[in-house]
């Protein structure tokens, strides 16, 4: 193992506490400074207190603080779930950046991207990648593909990906660390989703479109028992298929 680094961590949900933990734990030797988002936070900052480890709870003026320190003083930056959005005068505090995502990039940049392998049935995954400027474009460290066949709800994919971005971490942070794995760039143009993307593919109109309702329709019509439940094929494959419409007080 090469000789003792200086890491600052932005963490926060489970998978940020998660790995802050594994780093304390397995690298012990590096000098860190934490920097503990939402959700989340209490648990990590108690985890980190009783290590005596130096932290602070996400703030403006945390994040101020850093700019206090000279340009590349970090070894790394590891942004382990945090959700701040990381600007150039920071970046130069640091020599490497990494940031997890949950997406087989390039597929999935930006928001909600399980969602969008579903929809667009393309490859899912976890990433681990350079901070860029662009959001999620910046070189790959490393990848692993998250294996799912339809049909598959996106909750359930959701939580394999996020297991397999902690276990990705765990699996590539040594050699990482040690400088043995080199970022690729990402290649071809492809899409960065926003929340407003997902807000709008949800809801499935059938007042405006005579498919979807046609859909619908069918599918409550046929909501019986096995023998004469609507059935749905895919891929070859017949699927009993139920539906449930629940007032949600909007519109």
């Amino acid at each position: 193992m090469m000789s003792r680094k200086r890491i600052l961590v932005f963490a926060a949900k489970d998978v940020g506490a998660r790995l802050v933990r594994h780093l304390v734990e397995n690298f012990a030797e590096d000098e860190y400074r934490f920097i503990v988002g939402e959700p989340g936070a209490d648990g990590i900052a108690q985890y980190l207190a009783s290590k005596g480890q130096n932290f602070s709870l996400y703030s403006d003026a945390a994040v101020e603080g850093l700019h206090a320190v000279p340009d590349a003083h970090f070894d790394w930056l590891l942004n382990l779930w945090g959700n701040h959005i990381f600007r150039l005068p920071l970046l130069a505090k640091v020599k490497r950046s990494l940031n997890i995502h949950p997406a087989y990039l390039p597929y999935g940049r930006g928001r909600d991207p399980v969602v969008w392998a579903i929809r667009r049935e393309h490859t899912a995954g976890a990433s681990l990648h350079e901070i860029a400027p662009q959001i999620d474009a910046g070189a790959v460290w490393a990848r692993k593909v998250t294996e799912y066949e339809l049909p598959c709800r996106g909750q359930d994919l959701y939580a394999r990906v996020i297991r397999d971005c902690g276990d990705l971490f765990e699996e590539a942070w040594p050699q990482l660390r040690d400088g043995i794995l080199i970022a690729v760039p990402q290649e071809g143009n492809w899409p960065t989703n926003r929340r407003k993307d997902l807000l709008q593919d949800r809801v499935i109109d059938v007042d405006a479109d005579a498919a979807a309702r046609e859909v619908v329709l069918k599918l409550m019509a046929h909501d019986f028992a096995d023998q004469y439940s609507a059935l749905v094929k895919l891929d070859g494959t017949f699927f009993k298929a139920t539906i449930r419409l629940e007032p949600t007080g909007e519109g």
